[in-house]
């Protein structure tokens, strides 16, 4: 049964800087279910839809939450993180669009943790009956802070034949990542590139070119304006992304009912420590 509304519920929501009550945290990831928004890739030469990027929508008592805040705070406590991110892939996964590319964010730090006490890798294993039309994007603030973490991932997703994407590249930290150009099918530039291209930044051209060398696809971010679409062809970018393509975004909301049936149908434990201790009602009660 879900729990009534109260006054403190809803502060609690209201206030999610700098960090996050633990209910908030409890109702958006262990109650909740997340929605999930689907934006296109959009191949510059003719317009076509190449694939979505899956994007999690979390919420709690009515209030939407900023995944990149909530995940921020999910760091304090690694097997919740980890419980958040399998879910979250599984229910994108489930809900994706069926035709087209599928890209899915991935968290170095929460795959990580969920090779913890496990025999086998529970994000590859949910990954592998969808490895053919896969794209794994790993974020390029994640590599700053973790970068064999990142480099270790991104070379057994590559042994598992599943694509990978370095995500949000910006002119400052991108020249950092070159040893992952090798593994990356897909490289996202930031929109941070849509400024500095623009000034012919040094650092902008140094990284472009040595993204075009790589032979990865190249996709924009963060498309706005027809002009936006316009720099991107007139630079040579393959792909771009963006508010742009507003009304081609796909919406889905996740259910508990979905949630069930995906927790009792996992091919792998999702972390021993986290779900050994607990019946499955508890888990996937929302």
């Amino acid at each position: 049964m879900k729990r009534a509304i109260t006054e403190r519920m809803v502060q609690a929501a209201a206030s999610l800087e700098p960090h996050f009550a633990p209910e908030v945290l409890f109702a958006a990831v262990i109650e909740g279910v997340p929605a999930v928004e689907y934006q296109p890739i959009v191949r510059v030469e003719d317009g076509a839809i190449i694939g979505y990027e899956a994007l999690a929508r979390f919420s709690a008592w009515g209030r939407a939450i900023p995944p990149d805040q909530l995940f921020a705070a999910l760091h304090c406590n690694p097997m919740l993180l980890h419980y958040a991110e399998w879910k979250c892939k599984a229910i994108q996964l489930a809900l994706a669009p069926k035709n087209g590319l599928l890209f899915l964010n991935l968290e170095p730090d929460a795959w990580h943790q969920g090779q913890c006490g496990n025999w086998v890798d529970p994000y590859l294993e949910l990954f592998a009956a969808a490895r053919e039309r896969l794209v794994v994007e790993i974020d390029e603030s994640c590599h700053l802070h973790a970068a064999t973490i990142s480099g270790t991932l991104a070379e057994r997703l590559a042994e598992r034949g599943i694509a990978v994407a370095i995500d949000d590249l910006t002119p400052t930290h991108g020249i950092a990542l070159r040893s992952l150009y090798q593994y990356a099918a897909f490289l996202k530039f930031d929109r941070a590139f849509l400024k500095e291209g623009s000034k012919r930044n040094p650092f902008f051209e140094h990284l472009f070119a040595a993204a075009k060398e790589s032979g990865a696809t190249l996709v924009l971010e963060g498309v706005e304006r027809a002009e936006d679409l316009a720099f991107a062809a007139a630079l040579g970018f393959d792909c771009v992304q963006g508010f742009y393509f507003a009304d081609r975004i796909v919406r889905k909301q996740g259910t508990t009912q979905l949630w069930r049936r995906l927790w009792r149908e996992r091919r792998a434990c999702t972390g021993c420590q986290m779900t050994c201790a607990v019946r499955d009602e508890e888990v996937i009660g929302g």
